[in-house]
């Protein structure tokens, strides 16, 4: 389950998510705070509101988000991590868009 602040911080106005993201220290987190609001809401609804936040939930979710968006997960997160990242993660994000909604729709759902 999602920390109670968590979503609030996520749907705040992006003033107030770029300050947060200065003071979190996981990468991901703070890739996702850096993010236009929409992509934050999207997270929020998809997500976070839907009966907790499963890996599958966040899985399915990154993998039908554009392209710039997983591209910049890849650059911002994956890659500037302390250790190699996972070779199937880098490589299904890198795959086509209709490639990753057909593994949502396939396998993980």
């Amino acid at each position: 389950m999602a920390h109670p602040l968590q979503r609030d911080v996520l749907l705040a106005h992006d003033l107030v998510a770029k300050g947060a993201a200065r003071l979190i220290n996981g990468p991901a987190a703070r890739w996702m705070l850096n993010q236009p609001a929409k992509v934050r809401r999207a997270y929020v609804e998809q997500v976070i509101d839907r009966d907790g936040e499963t890996e599958v939930l966040r899985q399915a979710w990154m993998l039908r988000q554009p392209d710039a968006i997983c591209e910049s997960f890849i650059a911002e997160v994956l890659r500037r991590g302390p250790k190699p990242p996972d070779r199937q993660i880098l490589w299904m994000l890198g795959q086509p868009f209709e490639v990753r909604q057909s593994y949502v729709n396939d396998v993980l759902l």
